[in-house]
């Protein structure tokens, strides 16, 4: 994660941050994590990119609740421009989330989930 990089488990919350202009040559532009009980609220994720998947976060297991979040033209080479998640379960409530791309590097065409991907999510979009 370009910002933060999260250990393994244990309960996370971040509240009223701004993640801008972050990157990460693999996972998460902004943050990659994995396990544990993340719970977001308030916070602003904007041009951020991933040489992978996740442009803003790449989530690996555990549960991601987001409240009030706002994102827009963050940038995956892979999959999820703004949310990359599997295993596990995320709640996104009240998310404006304009214009996350995800981009096949070599061939600059959008794949899957430009906004979100992963399993098992759970959108609550205002």
């Amino acid at each position: 994660g370009g910002a933060i990089a999260g250990g393994s488990g244990g309960d996370w919350t971040l509240s009223g941050n701004t993640f801008t202009a972050n990157s990460a040559a693999s996972f998460g532009g902004a943050i990659a994590a994995s396990k544990g009980d993340w719970k977001l609220q308030g916070n602003m994720f904007t041009g951020n990119t991933a040489g992978t998947d996740g442009g803003a976060i790449h989530a690996k297991e555990g549960k991601w609740t987001q409240q009030d979040t706002v994102a827009g033209a963050n940038i995956a080479a892979g999959s999820g421009g703004f949310l990359w998640h599997a295993p596990g379960v995320a709640v996104l409530e009240r998310a404006y989330l304009p214009g996350d791309l995800c981009r096949r590097a070599a061939e600059r065409e959008p794949v899957g989930g430009g906004r979100l991907q992963g399993n098992r999510r759970r959108r609550h979009l205002a």
